[in-house]
């Protein structure tokens, strides 16, 4: 289709073509023919428009100053504050702003009375001044709660002028010096330092001292005496009667495990003989060591 086209004795042109004439895009020409902002036809899907038209709305275009919106900021201070009896009351949401309390704490306030406070409706203003000083007092109690807290003593401003002196505020030593000081006079006397009752507190206070005595070594005649106990003679004769029995029943035993191994039903199911000699033995040595043995006798001299 051509660029240019005459309906009913009116000269138009492509939306394409006045793109290109004016500077703007294709799709905005249009959207301006949509709207009846310019002259203009759709002819096969496609936009013809009025060159003077679309001349004199970019003229009106450039002339036009954007202006950023405008909102009507109407402060809430009014409605916030209000006065009675020359007093200046604010809103709980106010009153939180001010003191950086949380509105519910101010209408709690407000409640109980503790500040002078009105109620307009559902709404609760507290006076400016009454809730300052109650922040006021609460901050100075915290203050001083925290300080006696840490340690820090609160002392109270001296309203008395500053003495001039030309002596040294602070007086530096080193750190080689005696924690507590020397007296001057080396003879001084305890209760010269400590006052007069120094002897009695003294006494108050003993200090037990724990005495250990110290034995002492026993003489050589106090010691003890090793003497040997002699056998005695009765001895010997029994000591032939247990070595014969002993010998008797050692060859007794040694001539039964004999017999009784040689015996054919002795055998176990294994093919083995279960025959302990120890046990026998080691109790005729130990009865002999008893008996044969030196008994040691201890005797303390007088």
């Amino acid at each position: 289709m051509s660029e240019k086209m005459t309906i009913e004795g009116e000269n138009l042109i492509s939306s394409k073509r006045a793109a290109e004439l004016s500077g703007y895009a294709q799709d905005y020409i249009g959207q301006l023919a949509r709207k009846s902002l310019i002259e203009g036809k759709r002819i096969g899907g496609l936009w013809y428009v009025s060159l003077e038209s679309l001349n004199g709305y970019k003229s009106r275009a450039e002339l036009y100053t954007p202006r950023p919106p405008q909102t009507n900021a109407t402060s809430s201070e009014h409605d916030s504050v209000i006065s009675f009896d020359g007093r200046d009351y604010v809103s709980a949401a106010r009153a939180a702003k001010i003191t950086g309390y949380n509105p519910d704490y101010v209408g709690q306030l407000a409640r109980s009375g503790k500040v002078l406070s009105r109620q307009i409706g559902n709404r609760w203003y507290v006076d400016r001044e009454e809730l300052v000083k109650h922040k006021s007092e609460k901050d100075a109690l915290l203050g001083a709660v925290q300080a006696e807290a840490v340690g820090v003593s609160h002392h109270t401003a001296s309203t008395s002028t500053p003495r001039l002196s030309s002596e040294p505020f602070f007086t530096y030593r080193t750190d080689g010096q005696d924690l507590i000081p020397r007296p001057s006079n080396p003879k001084i006397g305890y209760k010269e330092i400590f006052g007069e009752h120094a002897e009695e507190d003294r006494k108050k206070n003993p200090i037990s001292i724990r005495e250990q005595t110290v034995l002492e070594e026993p003489s050589g005649e106090e010691e003890e005496e090793y003497t040997p106990r002699e056998p005695r003679a009765g001895n010997k004769r029994v000591l032939w009667t247990v070595l014969m029995v002993g010998a008797t029943a050692i060859v007794a035993a040694g001539m039964f495990f004999v017999f009784k191994k040689d015996a054919p039903g002795s055998l176990a199911q294994n093919g083995t003989v279960n025959v302990r000699v120890g046990g026998p033995i080691e109790t005729i040595s130990d009865f002999f060591n008893r008996l044969l043995g030196k008994e040691l006798v201890y005797k303390k001299g007088k």
